[in-house]
């Protein structure tokens, strides 16, 4: 096992802790999972895996989902794609791959133009932010609104977009716990455009320091960024049952 895979579960499950908490629905972690038991905000799971030995005692992941009611369907994220879920009633909704990238690498130097960067800093800012996100999604969110104001207070967060203009054309979101920054929420360029991504990645250093970039993307993009050093470090699937 890569010895930075659990550090980026732990970081993606602290950022689902913080977007529940912002929307007053905190979970809370215990016996190697994060559990939600609210209904939480569209994308987000009930339940995070945090052991890889929860495999084992996936009764127990069931008896847990089965305290929980929310209104719509819920999710398990399976971080170390373990679990077999079918004979509960769950479907796989999709698998991806952990990805991981030292700090010790310098980001690539771009040829192209470098777009302008902005950070997200006021909540007129953090709703242009999330319409111009939306628009990229499978599914257009119904909520007012998915990233909460209480982001914009957090010193281990930024929001960034890249814009054209008046408008935002692509961003991300940097969360760093420990000694990682998890990279989320990607919208108008994927992991491996690096002209894209390069200028947004500088400016998470400028911001948190530099760290070990970690995250989740599909299979085909890390392979396809894994000639400017990303790398894949583990599997996962995200479970859904209605």
């Amino acid at each position: 096992m890569h010895s930075y895979l659990f550090k980026a579960i732990k970081n993606n499950a602290k950022w689902c802790d913080l977007i529940t908490k912002g929307h007053g629905k905190s979970g809370h972690f215990e016996s190697g999972l994060w559990c939600n038991t609210n209904q939480v905000p569209l994308f987000y799971p009930n339940i995070i895996t945090l052991d890889q030995k929860i495999g084992e005692a996936q009764k127990d992941i069931i008896d847990t989902i089965t305290r929980i009611n929310p209104k719509d369907n819920w999710a398990i994220k399976d971080s170390y794609a373990k679990l077999e879920l079918e004979e509960d009633g769950f479907f796989e909704l999709f698998e991806s791959q952990w990805f991981y990238r030292s700090p010790e690498l310098d980001l690539p130097k771009i040829s192209a133009e470098k777009r302008q960067i902005v950070k997200i800093e006021t909540e007129t800012d953090l709703l242009l932010w999330e319409k111009a996100w939306s628009k990229h999604q499978p599914i257009t969110p119904v909520e007012a609104s998915i990233f909460p104001k209480s982001l914009l207070s957090k010193p281990d967060v930024v929001i960034l977009a890249s814009i054209q203009g008046d408008e935002f054309i692509s961003g991300l979101i940097a969360n760093k716990t420990d000694d990682v920054i998890g990279i989320s929420n990607l919208f108008g360029l994927s992991l491996f455009e690096h002209e894209k991504m390069v200028p947004l990645l500088g400016v998470i250093w400028e911001s948190l320091g530099r760290k070990s970039f970690v995250g989740y993307e599909s299979s085909e993009d890390i392979e396809r960024a894994v000639e400017w050093g990303f790398e894949a470090i583990g599997a996962l699937k995200v479970w859904m049952k209605s």
